[in-house]
This record gives C-alpha cells, sequence and structure tokens, in this order.
C-alpha cells in the first residue's frame, strides 16, 4: 500500500471505517482521513471523526480496488507543489492540521483560500502528497452529502 490509497480498517464483513491512507510505516498503514463508517452496512454520516486523520481501529487494513486510472510517472517536487498550488480544501477541511498550518481562509467579500508559500515548501514529499489527497477528498466528501 501506498499514501493516496484507498482503505477499509475492518471490524468485521459489515462494519467497517474507510478513508485514504496518509502515512505508512514497514508497509503498514498507520493513519489514514477517515471518509466513511459503516455499521451494519449502514453508513454513519454524522460522526465527528470524519474528514479527520486516525489511526487504524480495528482488526486488519484491506485496499479497496478502484475504478480511477493508474498512471506510473516520475514527478518531482515542483510537480507536486503545482498541484497543491491548483486545488484548495473545502470547508470541512480547515481544520485538519496539515491544511491549517499551510494555508488560511479570508471571508467576507474575498471567500478564497490562500496558500503560505514558505510553509509548503518547508514540507517533506510525503506531507506534500497528503496535503493534496487531504484538499482533493475534502471536496469529494461534501459532494456525497
Amino acid at each position: 500500500m501506498k499514501i493516496g490509497d484507498t482503505i477499509r480498517d475492518i471490524e468485521d464483513g459489515d462494519c467497517y471505517f474507510e478513508g485514504i491512507a496518509t502515512e505508512i510505516e514497514d508497509n503498514k498503514v498507520t493513519k489514514y482521513l477517515l471518509t466513511k463508517i459503516v455499521w451494519s452496512d449502514e453508513v454513519d454520516e454524522d460522526d465527528d471523526r470524519l474528514n479527520t486523520e486516525i489511526e487504524p481501529q480495528w482488526w486488519y487494513i484491506q485496499q479497496v480496488k478502484t475504478d480511477n486510472i493508474k498512471y506510473n510517472m516520475k514527478v518531482e517536487r515542483e510537480d507536486i507543489e503545482n498541484m497543491v498550488r491548483g486545488i484548495y480544501p473545502d470547508y470541512c477541511a480547515f481544520n485538519i492540521p496539515i491544511v491549517k498550518q499551510c494555508g488560511s481562509y479570508v471571508g467576507g467579500m474575498v471567500d478564497e483560500w490562500r496558500w503560505d508559500w514558505s510553509e509548503i515548501q518547508s514540507l517533506s514529499i510525503d506531507d506534500l502528497v497528503k496535503l493534496y489527497m487531504m484538499c482533493k477528498i475534502s471536496h469529494k466528501q461534501k459532494d456525497k452529502k
């Protein structure tokens, strides 16, 4: 598994947490962005843990097969920074620590997200990818509601 993979943290067959891997150590998911909670085949949309980064909670982690097209290509740090430059978090992600660290929301008549490029440039490659994934997933979560 790798950062950005969709995973399930499984308690049993019909009870699980689903999310995006944000930290991996020794080829194991150690943290993920929680995007879905299912109890007895019922989706829980009100849990306060949704859209937060958590550690695995249950018996085992399983990678979820997706319909995403996967390309194997080499990208440089500058490419990932430009991906971040082209995205902004949805409101639901504003309080995620890495998002909050790297930018701020300007409300009122302006209504925009502003990145702090010195903070972004200080991130490791893994944290830069994590920041991008957090922003991307925040919009998917908004669209589900």
